[in-house]
């Protein structure tokens, strides 16, 4: 059986962030909302929920869309940089700012 169905949750961490245990608060519910909905057929709105929903790290909460990527997203551009040796833990870095020599784009989009 889940975890998450017989209320076990554990603190998740997303690299050295620990979101709590918010970040998997509403997964159990969400399951068992959508295995009644379209396995014992039960109207519980289910059905009319956003089709997207999604965890923001940096708020530390859920959100909802209707579409993905959300319609207040915007695109930004990061900059891969380092001090010469990015394979060497803690050397490569992601910055919004232009590197003064070289440097990689990676495009992303970030949530509001």
């Amino acid at each position: 059986m889940s975890a998450h169905l017989i209320g076990n949750k554990s603190k998740t961490n997303i690299g050295k962030l620990s979101t709590g245990t918010a970040a998997d608060a509403a997964y159990d519910e969400v399951l068992v909302d959508f295995f009644d909905y379209t396995l014992k057929q039960i109207d519980n709105g289910f059905g009319q929920r956003p089709r997207v929903q999604y965890f923001n790290i940096g708020a530390n909460e859920w959100r909802f869309a209707n579409a993905w990527p959300p319609v207040a997203a915007e695109s930004k551009t990061l900059h891969l940089q380092s001090a010469g040796n990015a394979v060497t833990p803690g050397n490569g870095h992601l910055k919004f700012e232009s590197p003064k020599e070289g440097g990689q784009r990676i495009p992303t989009a970030t949530i509001p």
